[in-house]
């Protein structure tokens, strides 16, 4: 029955996409990975994901420390 969409009104499947890359970023998956899954260039996700893996570089450097 139309209106009874769990995805609200505007939400694009570029958007829901965009959203389930970023949270496979977040979730530390390597972005060669998400390059594949996604079948975009390494340069495009680098630029728009990359930033998204500097806190995980951080903790996995913080982990590691003696």
């Amino acid at each position: 029955m139309p209106g009874d969409s769990w995805i609200p009104s505007g939400v694009t499947a570029y958007v829901i996409r965009h959203c389930v890359l970023t949270d496979l970023v977040i979730a530390g998956v390597p972005l060669l990975t998400v390059v594949q899954l996604a079948d975009t260039s390494a340069t495009m996700n680098e630029r728009h994901y990359g930033h998204l893996t500097v806190s995980a570089a951080a903790e996995a450097l913080h982990r590691i420390a003696l």
